[in-house]
């Protein structure tokens, strides 16, 4: 009996210390779903760290995410690289927020398709990520609202 209640108490904590998200939903436009998990807020040196996902829900978003991708491959072989994004529904987003400067950067963008299979991954070491402005009264305005004031929940 003790033997099973350690290896269930084993099994449990493994599930829950690896894999485990919390997201909540922040923002539903007439094309997209944007959630936050908020587990991955944290705040370091001034600056907060969070994973977003963005779930694109028309096709016509889609296909506008996947073209964006498509004209950064060369010409020769764009048609044959982008066949990977075929059934593209959702990425998920690794940012840092800087809150007093109402900006971000991203280090990392997955790619999922509907199935959940990730189709790419790609990082950029935060000191090489652009930061990027956020305007006023934009849904990104809300999430970086939304980020920066989590601890005050």
């Amino acid at each position: 009996m003790i033997r099973l209640f350690f290896s269930l108490l084993f099994i449990f904590t493994s599930f829950v210390a690896f894999g485990q998200q919390e997201w909540r939903d922040l923002a539903v436009t007439e094309n997209s779903e944007i959630y936050v998990d908020s587990l991955t807020i944290k705040e370091a040196d001034g600056l907060i760290y969070a994973t977003t996902k963005t779930i694109y829900t028309t096709q016509e978003a889609r296909d506008k995410y996947v073209n964006n991708i498509k004209q950064t491959f060369q010409a020769k072989d764009a048609d044959k690289k982008i066949a990977k994004w075929d059934g593209f529904t959702y990425t998920i987003t690794k940012g840092v927020y800087d809150c007093a400067n109402k900006r971000f950067k991203i280090t990392q963008i997955e790619d999922y398709r509907r199935d959940d299979k990730r189709i790419i991954r790609t990082k950029t070491k935060e000191k090489d990520s652009k930061w990027l402005n956020v305007d006023i009264d934009t849904v990104g305005d809300y999430v970086l609202f939304y980020i920066c004031d989590f601890e005050n929940r």
